[in-house]
């Protein structure tokens, strides 16, 4: 039988994980300026993979969305709303496929196959994670980039864009996911997999009688002489 504990412990982990990546995901917070060494702060920019927002010192916070949606923009955005939008959908395969899958659920009868659906929302649960892991990586390579040309370039640092929070929060969600997978893989395996594998071929003997079957029914294929 699968181990239900880990079953639900790798559950929660994915559901904090589908969280998290939902918050990166659509959060407009992938990157910020940094207005600390001003005078006075003003001005905060942030911007995200949908949207870039600025918040005035007034309490206004206003947000405008990009005005493409995937040709033209730069190659390190283009990554990362495709990679974040194939966490997501990875994601809701994992948390379909854990409901059916997990051994306290009762929608199927066949143990051998709930444990192959369980296995396969951990593996989703993984994919997903590393899917959010590289693109918030891919994204935050070129923050660094960018933050150090405009060092060397001696820009003024009210507009030079720093790590924002959502990248943390998406490598965040890479470790729950992963770690999510691999409970739900370890307590989804089925422990009869290996015993009706090994019985389910039984090898005819080379004598498929008794001896006593032998002598007793008569061989018609002998030569009398």
């Amino acid at each position: 039988m699968a181990n239900s504990m880990l079953q639900v412990v790798g559950l929660i982990l994915g559901i904090i994980g589908f969280i998290c990546i939902m918050v990166t995901t659509f959060v407009p917070e992938w990157r910020r300026n940094d207005p600390t060494n001003e005078v006075i702060e003003l001005i905060v920019r942030r911007e995200g993979i949908w949207s870039r927002c600025i918040a005035y010192p007034t309490g206004l916070y206003q947000c405008d969305d990009f005005d493409r949606f995937f040709v033209g923009l730069p190659g390190p955005l283009q990554a990362a709303r495709a990679l974040a939008c194939l966490s997501i959908a990875f994601s809701l395969i994992a948390l379909v496929s854990a409901m059916f899958g997990m051994d306290c659920v009762n929608c199927l009868d066949n143990q051998r196959t709930k444990s192959r659906i369980a296995i396969c929302a951990g593996v989703s649960w993984i994919i997903a994670g590393g899917c959010i892991g590289s693109a918030v990586s891919y994204y935050s390579w070129r923050v660094l980039s960018e933050y150090q040309r405009d060092t060397a370039l001696n820009v003024d640092p009210s507009v030079t864009y720093i790590y924002g929070a959502c990248l943390f929060v998406g490598w965040t969600a890479l470790i729950v996911c992963f770690f999510g997978g691999l409970l739900t893989i370890c307590g989804s395996r089925y422990a009869g997999d290996e015993y009706e594998d090994r019985v389910s071929y039984r090898p005819t003997p080379a004598y498929g009688r008794s001896s006593a079957e032998r002598v007793s029914k008569p061989n018609y294929n002998m030569e009398y002489v």
